[in-house]
């Protein structure tokens, strides 16, 4: 190894100045340290031997005390202040005796050097980057400041029957001050109600998943406008007295009356951004979906440029009004509506019989100058076999086996001076196919029933239908709405990243009735939710198959497994914006989930994630965070309700995994079910977490790996917030149960962990 600057210390001037400002000092033997002055660096690691034995950082949080003292990703970090780093614990440990403005040293291989590099502690709170910018008003600080609680949920009952028989009713309460600490702490401006809640009164957080569910249609048949009303009441932002009447007109002139009134809408709703806010979000909404794509965590984009731009947007989108934008997306999908749809269709069947098709099947290409004063291309094909080519804001087909070839449904708009995105047809578009095997192929965001900065709508009546889209396409948004609904056939659908059912700053719903279908997409789909934002993916009926992933390798270094966040995934921008929602229904059929981390109903940071399966054999297949899951203060709700399923889950954190502040429910109605899972599995937690398991029927098998079923693991974080992780598992189903676990076993009531060791969690396993 090379040694050169062993004895030089790189000492930059800005760290000397902020220790002296915090006037450094340590802790004192014995001084309790203050939770509000806990140490922070700012850095993500993980263990590594090789080039050198220590910590290798994944991530440096940009202005945070390692980024002023220079730490960059891929450094090694060996020594704090002599100490030997060998694992994540021995730096918490070394943190642990000191507090925020100590000066310590580090001791860094760096390319084959060692470096040493001062760095002043800071404060966690000071660097939480946007998420406390303009706090949002009247921040809840307990439950019944949201709404009264639940009184006749099942799980919730359960679930403090087997806490109170296993004694563990102080620790239960200790959990909860921690986590309305924590929720205090952040107070992150689009933290919405349903996940403060269930941070506040974590052992009704599924009946929460529960609700967030019925209010988006997800559980049964629903219109689309009820959805999106639904939707925008858990984004808090309700539609009061909710009414769209259908247009007064029939045929083109009652389509054109819709997309005029929604254009409207949206041009209401970012009314007080100004000409020049309006104009940076949408110059800059596309970098950073491209920045969240590469990097994940916008703010480690080395463009900082860049950075600072994406935390205007942020700040920028807190002056959309959100009621207007959804009321807008709801009234144009009322035209889905089955009267109105059918009065639409006889009439325009009637419009074609007097008219002659050109040879490439178009009855009518033209600019329509709308209500709102909006000029937009207006074309309906007729009956053959078309090649439809162009952006168009309204679009009709009235069947035939067609292709479109730039998108359909999608906010139209132009590339100009290579950035600025520009809308001359209006902020909506509508497409409407009313019959064949149709091909929608488009490689530009959003092209496919996208919401760019506005809204996007495609419905098609029927057909085995394939949709290949980019980014931000089948029922996706960003500072919008998008809506795809397929009413009938065996479709496919394929796209990329931020595709089929997912939303950031908005609502995305892709609702496919009927059918055997197939799904597949990159990453962040299939019920996606960002930052105010609701993802829906709703399947109604049929045996359908949804996979998610291959194509960013595991970020934690394992081999032949790979990123997902998809399958019911409410994510959060760590450090600049609390999660949304994202939420994947199969209402029946045996179905097939491959997914690689974060999928399957995983909520990650201020983020709920949701899954709900309606019934039949179905097959489970993850790895890292999956199957009802949460990494830092998120919530996630996994429901299967019957079926002999198995699930297959690899590495850690599977069927009802929570890791640091955050409660999970995992439950299983009925069925013989075949589980393995890793570690944290099967109601396993760590950090301060709150997992539930609830198995109520079936003679089922359990194989799983360390602190797994009912049990808690270390809680270090944070300095262990005064809490410990806590674990609920149930086999409530009676039959003859297998375990791999020799702890576990038929008829057993175990309180996990009565040690009163606080560096482990508490649990109970009850099998009946």
């Amino acid at each position: 190894m090379n040694e050169a600057g062993c004895g030089h210390w790189k000492f930059p001037v800005i760290a000397l100045i902020a220790g002296l400002l915090f006037n450094c000092r340590g802790i004192a033997a014995g001084e309790e340290q203050d939770p509000e002055n806990r140490p922070y660096m700012g850095i993500s690691t993980s263990p590594v031997d090789e080039p050198a034995p220590g910590l290798t950082v994944r991530q440096v949080l940009r202005d945070s005390p390692a980024f002023l003292a220079d730490l960059e990703e891929g450094d090694v970090l060996i020594a704090l202040d002599g100490d030997s780093l060998r694992d994540s614990a021995a730096l918490l440990e070394a943190l642990e005796e000191r507090r925020a403005g100590d000066l310590v040293r580090l001791l860094v291989y760096r390319k084959g050097a060692l470096l040493k590099l001062p760095l002043v502690l800071g404060r966690r709170r000071d660097y939480l980057g946007p998420m406390r910018r303009g706090n949002r008003p009247h921040f809840p600080g307990a439950p019944d400041q949201i709404r009264p609680p639940w009184k006749d949920d099942r799980a919730a009952g359960l679930v403090l029957e087997a806490v109170q028989a296993a004694g563990l009713d102080t620790q239960y309460a200790a959990l909860r001050e921690a986590y309305a600490r924590e929720l205090q702490e952040y107070r992150g401006y689009y933290t919405l109600d349903a996940v403060a809640y269930s941070l506040l009164l974590p052992h009704q957080a599924g009946m929460q998943g529960e609700e967030i569910m019925r209010r988006t249609g997800s559980l049964g048949a629903a219109s689309a406008a009820g959805r999106l009303a639904g939707a925008a009441a858990v984004l808090d932002a309700p539609l009061p007295g909710f009414h769209a009447p259908p247009p007064t007109e029939s045929g083109l002139p009652g389509l054109a009356e819709a997309l005029a009134l929604a254009d409207v809408g949206v041009r209401r709703a970012f009314a007080d951004l100004g000409d020049e806010r309006l104009e940076a979000l949408a110059r800059e909404s596309l970098p950073l979906l491209e920045s969240l794509v590469r990097y994940l965590f916008i703010h480690t984009d080395p463009e900082s440029e860049r950075v600072d731009a994406f935390y205007e947007c942020i700040d920028h989108s807190k002056r959309i009004r959100w009621s207007e934008l959804f009321q807008a997306a709801a009234g144009l999908a009322r035209l889905a509506s089955p009267g109105v749809i059918e009065e639409l269709g006889a009439r325009l069947h009637r419009w074609a019989a007097g008219r002659s098709p050109d040879e490439n099947d178009v009855l009518l290409d033209t600019l329509l100058a709308l209500d709102s004063g909006v000029v937009v291309r207006a074309r309906v094909t007729g009956y053959g076999s078309s090649v439809i080519q162009g952006q168009a804001a309204l679009s009709v087909d009235l069947g035939g086996d067609d292709v479109y070839l730039d998108g359909a449904g999608g906010t139209c708009y132009e590339m100009e001076r290579g950035a600025v995105r520009h809308f001359p047809q209006g902020r909506a578009a509508l497409a409407i196919d009313f019959g064949g095997d149709d091909r929608y192929l488009c490689n530009r965001p959003g092209g496919i029933a996208g919401g760019l900065l506005g809204l996007g709508f495609l419905l098609d009546a029927e057909g085995d239908d394939l949709y290949l889209a980019d980014a931000l396409g089948c029922g996706a948004a960003l500072f919008g709405c998008g809506v795809l609904l397929d009413s009938a056939g065996d479709d496919l659908y394929m796209g990329q990243e931020l595709a089929q059912g997912c939303a950031l700053f908005g609502i995305g719903l892709l609702a496919d009735e009927a059918g055997n279908d197939v799904y597949s997409a990159a990453r962040f789909a299939q019920g996606f939710g960002g930052p105010k934002g609701c993802g829906l993916l709703i399947d109604g009926a049929g045996d359908d198959s949804y996979s998610a992933g291959f194509k960013e390798p595991n970020g934690y270094g394992n081999r032949d497994s790979w990123e997902g966040w998809s399958q019911g995934v409410g994510f959060g921008m760590r450090s600049v914006a609390a999660g949304g929602v994202g939420l994947l229904s199969d209402l029946v059929g045996d179905d097939r989930y491959l997914a690689g981390n974060f999928s399957q109903a995983c909520g990650y940071f201020f983020g709920f994630g949701l899954l709900n399966e309606g019934g039949g054999d179905d097959l489970y297949t993850g790895n890292r965070y999956t199957m009802g899951a949460q990494a830092h203060q998120a919530c996630a709700l996994f429901h299967e309700r019957g079926g002999n399923d198995v699930y297959r889950g690899a590495e850690a954190m599977n069927q009802g995994g929570s890791w640091d502040v955050g409660p999970v429910f995992f439950l299983e109605d009925a069925g013989d079910d075949d589980y393995e899972g890793a570690q944290y599995a099967q109601g396993g937690t760590a950090q301060n977490g709150f997992a539930v398991f609830i198995d109520s029927g079936g003679a089922d098998t359990y194989r799983s790996g360390g602190i797994s079923n009912g049990e808690g693991g270390a809680n270090e974080y944070a300095g262990g917030r005064d809490a410990a992780s806590l674990s609920v598992s149930l086999d409530l189903g009676g039959g003859a149960d297998a375990y791999d676990n020799e702890r576990r076993g038929n008829g057993m009531l175990l309180r996990t962990d009565d040690d009163d060791d606080p560096a482990t969690g508490d649990g109970v396993f009850v099998d009946e």
